[in-house]
C-alpha cells in the first residue's frame, strides 16, 4: 500500500476503529495466501487483518463474512495477550514510512510497518518493546521502539516548491518529462511510480504545467479536497489502487469508500500472490528436475560409450585366455600378440587379482556392457522425453507467455490463470515427484518424533519377499539400527571395514530366512562398503538385539556379539 493511499485509508480506519474493544486475536491458517493476524472486536462484525508479510504487507478492515479462518498459534497467542481487552483510542499514520500505529488506551500501541521486504509488527507499552514479529529481528523486549526515518512528507512540496519544476518547459516531451519528474521527486518516498506517470501526463496538457498538475493532485488527495472516488486500475499484468483518478491507466472498478477499495484490492493481490507462489514452485521444480535429467543423460552417455566397447573387452578376455601362462600376478598391464592379426596389444590388468580373475573381469565387463546398451537407450529416451515435458511447461508459464491481439494493437501481457498453474503443478508433481506410499516398516517406529525421517534408507525387496533396508550415512545407520529394526530382525555389516548398516526385516520374529536371502542381504552389505571392489568379502550378521551402542560413541559405531560370518561377492539384488 503506497503512502498517499495509506494516508487517506488511515483516516477511515481511525473513524472505524476508535472506541472498539479487542475481543481476541488469531492467525490465518496454513492455506492463507499470506501470514496474517485476525483481530476481532466486541459487538462488531468487522475483522482487522494485519499481514506483516514481506511480499504483500497489508492492513485491511474486512466486513462480515469475508474473514478467513483463523487458528491459535504461539505468535497469535502473544499478540492476543498484548491486545485483548484493550480499547482503541485512535489510529496514527506515517505515509512516508508506510507505517500505521494503532493506539490503545493505557499507553499501549501496535505499530505495523508495511514496507515490502522490511514488514514488521511491534507491540509497544510506554515506549518500550513488548513483542516483535517476525520473532527477534535483532530487537529485544524492553528496548525502545526503533524510530521512523523522518522522511520528507508528501505535502511538504506545494506547487510553487515542486523540486525541479523550474527547469520544465511546457513543450517538453512526455518521456523526458517523466524522467525529469522521477529525478525531481525521488526524495518523496511515499509517492508511487504511477503517480509520477500521471503527473507527467497531466503536466503536458495543463495550463500551468507541472506545478499546476501537482497542485491539482495534492488538492484531490487532501481530505475533503475533491469528489474523486477511489478506484482500481489495470497496469500491464498488475493492478493499482489509487484514491484519485489516474487517467493514463484503464479503470477496472470504482468504489464508494477507500475501505471497500482496499478490501477488493488486497483480495486481488492475494490471488496474484498465490499465482506467484505457484510460478515460483513450478520454476523451481523445472530447474531442479531439468538439472537431474541432464546429469542423468550425461552419465548414461558415458555408460553407453563404455558399453559400446564390449567387443574390445571380450577381445581382451579372449587374448588373455589364449596367453594365460604369460600373465604375471601383480602386473598392472601386459602386452600380447593379437591372434586376430595386427600389432601387439596392451591390456590393462588389476594387480590385486589373479590371472583367472582378470580374464573373468573383462568377460564380465563385456557381458554387462552388451546387456546395458538397450537399457541405456530406453533410459536416455525417457529422460529426453521428460526434458521435453519440462520445456513445454516452462514455455507455457514463461513471463509474457503471449500477447493479446496482433502486433501494435496492445502491449498487455496474457497471464496464465492461477487454475491452470495449479493444474501444471499437479501434473509435474505426479510425473516427477509422485507421493510415496508410507512403507510398512515405518509402522515399526513407536515414537512420533522418530517417524519424521529426513531421507528414507535404501529399500530392496529380495528373494522370499523380505525387505532389506540400507543406511545412507552414519546418522541414518544409527536410526536404522536402533529406531527401525526390531529386536529379532537380522543386522548385517562388512567385517573390519567401513560400510552401511543393513537390516533384513523379518515378517515373523520366529522365522528363519533362507540361506539365499541371507546371502543376498550380505552381498548388499558388501556392496555398500569400502570393500565393494573385492572379489570376496566377509560379512558378519546377527540379530539386532545383539548390537549395542557404546556410551559416547560416534554415529554409526556399534559393538556386536553372537555374530556369524558369510563370504560373499559384493552385488545388488538381481532385477526380476
Amino acid at each position: 500500500m503506497n503512502g498517499p493511499t495509506l494516508y487517506l485509508y488511515g483516516r477511515e480506519l481511525d473513524s472505524a476503529l476508535a472506541g472498539k474493544r479487542v475481543r481476541y486475536v488469531l492467525e490465518t491458517g496454513p492455506g492463507a495466501p499470506a501470514r496474517a493476524f485476525l483481530v476481532r472486536f466486541d459487538g462488531s462484525p468487522e475483522t482487522l487483518l494485519i499481514a506483516p508479510d514481506n511480499v504483500l504487507p497489508s492492513i485491511v478492515l474486512l466486513p462480515r463474512g469475508m474473514s478467513p479462518p483463523g487458528t491459535n498459534t504461539p505468535p497469535a497467542a502473544r499478540l492476543d495477550r498484548f491486545l485483548t481487552g484493550r480499547t482503541i483510542s485512535h489510529v496514527q499514520v506515517e505515509p512516508v514510512d508506510r507505517s500505521i500505529s494503532i493506539m490503545l488506551e493505557g499507553g499501549r500501541s501496535l505499530r505495523v510497518d508495511l514496507i515490502p521486504r522490511r514488514a514488521a509488527l511491534y507491540g509497544v507499552d510506554e515506549g518500550l518493546l513488548q513483542l516483535v514479529f517476525p520473532d527477534g529481528m535483532g530487537l529485544k523486549t524492553g528496548e525502545p521502539l526503533p524510530p521512523l526515518s523522518g522522511g520528507t512528507d508528501l505535502f511538504a512540496f506545494e506547487s510553487d516548491r515542486l523540486p525541479g519544476a523550474a527547469v520544465l518547459e511546457p513543450e517538453i516531451g512526455r518521456e523526458e518529462l517523466r524522467a525529469v519528474l522521477r529525478e525531481a521527486l525521488r526524495t518523496v518516498r511515499a509517492l508511487p511510480p504511477e503517480w509520477i506517470d500521471e503527473l507527467a501526463v497531466r503536466s503536458a496538457g495543463h495550463v500551468k504545467g507541472p506545478r499546476g498538475a501537482w497542485s491539482d493532485m495534492l488538492e484531490e488527495l487532501r481530505p475533503g479536497g475533491g469528489s474523486a472516488r477511489p478506484a482500481i486500475y489495470s497496469r500491464r499484468d498488475s493492478i493499482v489502487l489509487s484514491p484519485i483518478p489516474l487517467g493514463h491507466l484503464q479503470q477496472e472498478r470504482d468504489f464508494d469508500s477507500l475501505s471497500e477499495a482496499v478490501t477488493a484490492f488486497w483480495e486481488s493481490r492475494w490471488g496474484g500472490h498465490e499465482r506467484e507462489k505457484h510460478l515460483i514452485a513450478i520454476r523451481s521444480l523445472i530447474r531442479v528436475e531439468g538439472k537431474r535429467r541432464k546429469r542423468l543423460i550425461k552419465k548414461l552417455e558415458r555408460d553407453r560409450a563404455d558399453g559400446e566397447k564390449s567387443p574390445l573387452y571380450r577381445k581382451y578376455g579372449e587374448i588373455l585366455s589364449i596367453h594365460f601362462g604369460r600373465i604375471k600376478r601383480g602386473s598392472s598391464k601386459v602386452t600380447l600378440p593379437d591372434p586376430y592379426g595386427g600389432e601387439e596389444i596392451e591390456i590393462p590388468l588389476d594387480p590385486s587379482k589373479s590371472a583367472r580373475d582378470n580374464i573373468g573381469r573383462w568377460f564380465k565387463r563385456s557381458a554387462k556392457g552388451e546387456r546395458a546398451l538397450e537399457h541405456i537407450k530406453r533410459r536416455v529416451g525417457a529422460a529426453e522425453e521428460e526434458l521435453e515435458v519440462l520445456a513445454r511447461a516452462e514455455n507455457e508459464i514463461a513471463e509474457g507467455g503471449g500477447e493479446a491481439g496482433g502486433a501494435g494493437e496492445t502491449d498487455e501481457v496474457v497471464q496464465v490463470p492461477a487454475e491452470r498453474l495449479r493444474e501444471i503443478m499437479r501434473e509435474l508433481r505426479e510425473r516427477f515427484r509422485p507421493e510415496r506410499p508410507e512403507p510398512e516398516w515405518r509402522k515399526r517406529i513407536k515414537k512420533p518424533k522418530d517417524r519424521k525421517i529426513d531421507a528414507y534408507p535404501r529399500e530392496y525387496t529380495i528373494v522370499g519377499g523380505y525387505t532389506v533396508l540400507v543406511g545412507r550415512d552414519n546418522r541414518e545407520n544409527d536410526r536404522l539400527t536402533f529406531k527401525i529394526a526390531g529386536q529379532r530382525d537380522l543386522w548385517f555389516h562388512v567385517s573390519q571395514s567401513p560400510g552401511s548398516h543393513v537390516v533384513l526385516l523379518k515378517n515373523d520374529p520366529k522365522e528363519n530366512p533362507s540361506k539365499e536371502a541371507l546371502l543376498v542381504a550380505a552381498s548388499l552389505a558388501a556392496h555398500f562398503s569400502k570393500a565393494r571392489n573385492a572379489s570376496k568379502v566377509p560379512v558378519i550378521y546377527t540379530e539386532r538385539r545383539f548390537v549395542r551402542k557404546p556410551r559416547g560413541a560416534p554415529a554409526g559405531q556399534v559393538t556386536v556379539s553372537r555374530e556369524k560370518t558369510l563370504f560373499v561377492e559384493p552385488a545388488l539384488p538381481k532385477e526380476d
